[in-house]
């Protein structure tokens, strides 16, 4: 019987977007059992187990020159209304 660390470093390690908060082993007996990733001893794997290991969640890239564009219009409104607040005090 090997240690979970053992079948992950067979398999070449973690992949960068593997959530390693999310591992689980299932056992033949159908017995599930969550990895606490701050374990400092790796649990043992019986024969005919699955691992199974989560992924981090795709993140959406942020599009900068939408998020200026916006901060702009905005800007630009309110320099609107502050103009026209200025000449109506003016009278």
């Amino acid at each position: 019987m090997k240690r979970l660390r053992y079948y992950i470093d067979t398999a070449g390690g973690f992949s960068p977007d593997v959530d390693k908060g999310n591992i689980w082993i299932e056992y033949p007996n159908g017995e599930s059992k969550k990895y606490n990733k701050w374990s400092i001893i790796s649990p043992r794997v019986k024969d005919g187990s699955l691992i199974q290991i989560g992924k981090k969640p795709e993140k959406e890239p942020v599009d900068t020159t939408e998020i200026l564009k916006e901060v702009a219009s905005i800007l630009a409104s309110m320099a609107q209304a502050v103009a026209i607040m200025a000449i109506a005090f003016q009278s």
